[in-house]
């Protein structure tokens, strides 16, 4: 068995836009405070949502607080679902509060958001949660680029008509191994339940215990390079990439290839045990230029030159923030001895 927990690695570069000391055009959020929506509607997996609040303080910067006393709710074409307050004691580091709903799967098709807090006022958003695609990677070799050790992989999208944006990533996810038992139907992880496993061993119950892998949500992000020309962020190759933006222009609709190298240096760690996972993604429109007026900026802060003024532009109505609409094919790579 293995256990996914939600990851959080898409929200640290949207919290850090909160606490950004380079001048950036941002349009102006006006004064008093502002509900903050992050997050992702990634199809075949259940809502899982952050809302803070912003409060201007002195200067052009600002703060992200949390925000427990909302009122959420989602909306599509199955009725509408309520998003409950969940503590998930997260909200001391991403400066905001989850709101859920675990028995709601997304699938792909159009959204809508709405929150509200008596002292703040309402917000809303549209997300659409793209159509499933096809993605297989053909090839994958162990090179040298750049005098770095890296991993090249061929991808292959066939993309469907209609035109769709495309994100390319490589995190590791961090993991260890467990050894599990089941007790009254239950199971239970015995590096946290290790006293109720000898207490009842003590008592004479049969119990079995098992080894398996588990994962955190502890997620490290891997450079990411191409040589393509039809990506949006591409760079000269001595610079890696958070992620790789790719806009169907040029094959709407066929079958085309992209050849992605990802740095080796994290693949394996006696520290840092995990699994390499590469995600190819199409998400929507908003979401697709949230993230490359991200990768902009961060050129800018590490002196790539840009000529156009970077604009980030939120998808929520009367507030602040995004909510991407994600269809997600995910590879994994175990490159760790256990």
């Amino acid at each position: 068995m293995m256990k996914i927990i939600k990851n959080y690695c898409w929200l640290l570069p949207m919290i850090a836009l909160f606490s950004c000391k380079k001048e950036i055009r941002l349009k102006d959020p006006g004064s008093g405070r502002k509900i903050v929506l992050l997050g992702e509607l990634i199809a075949g997996d259940t809502v899982q949502l952050r809302a803070g609040q912003s409060a201007p303080v002195t200067g052009n910067a600002g703060k992200l607080l949390p925000a427990r006393e909302m009122a959420m709710n989602i909306s599509g074409s199955t009725g509408i679902f309520p998003l409950p307050y969940h503590n998930d004691g997260r909200e001391g580091f991403l400066f905001t509060s989850l709101y859920s709903q675990p028995g709601l799967i997304i699938n792909p098709g159009t959204y809508t958001i709405e929150a509200g807090d008596a002292a703040i006022g309402a917000v809303s958003c549209t997300v659409n949660v793209p159509e499933p695609f096809e993605a297989s990677i053909t090839d994958t070799a162990a090179v040298v680029y750049d005098g770095k050790p890296a991993l090249e992989l061929s991808i292959r999208i066939s993309d469907r008509p209609g035109r769709s944006r495309y994100v390319f990533e490589a995190v590791k996810q961090a993991g260890y191994v467990d050894s599990l038992f089941v007790y009254n139907g239950v199971e239970h992880s015995y590096m946290t339940n290790w006293q109720l496993y000898d207490s009842l061993k003590s008592a004479g119950v049969t119990l079995h215990l098992r080894a398996d892998t588990l994962y955190t949500p502890i997620y490290t992000r891997l450079n990411v390079m191409t040589e393509d020309q039809r990506t949006a962020n591409r760079r000269l190759p001595l610079h890696g990439l958070r992620r790789v933006l790719l806009d169907d222009g040029s094959f709407e609709g066929k079958v085309t290839d992209l050849r992605l190298l990802v740095d080796r240096k994290e693949f394996v760690s006696e520290l840092s045990k995990g699994k390499v996972v590469i995600r190819v993604r199409s998400v929507s429109e908003a979401y697709y230029q949230y993230l490359l007026a991200y990768e902009l900026l961060q050129d800018a802060q590490q002196g790539i030159s840009f000529e156009q003024p970077v604009l980030l532009e939120s998808n929520v109505k009367n507030g602040l923030g995004i909510v991407g609409g994600v269809y997600e094919q995910r590879f994994d790579f175990l490159f760790d001895k256990w």
